[in-house]
């Protein structure tokens, strides 16, 4: 969704990427549905290998980021109740 967002509102390039080939199906299907297969790549890439980003970019929009989560403190406690700090 945030690629085709980025495209309509003016991208004159967008390489969209998910590291489920049944996401990019998916979402290669919305791009040419949406008349923005010239603006609009779609690659199947699960971030954090050796290479990162393909090519010099201006921006980069994540959507479903997910990282991992802070540490836990040795003693299990934690200012927010869950054992993680901070």
């Amino acid at each position: 969704m945030v690629s085709l967002v980025a495209a309509r509102c003016g991208a004159a390039a967008v390489l969209a990427t998910d590291g489920d080939e049944a996401v990019c199906e998916t979402l290669r299907e919305n791009v040419e549905s949406n008349g923005l297969a010239g603006c609009v790549r779609v690659e199947r890439r699960r971030w954090g290998g050796a290479r990162e980003v393909p090519e010099r970019v201006d921006v980069v929009v994540g959507a479903d980021v997910v990282g991992s989560p802070p540490p836990r403190r040795r003693d299990g406690g934690g200012a927010n109740g869950w054992g993680w700090m901070g």
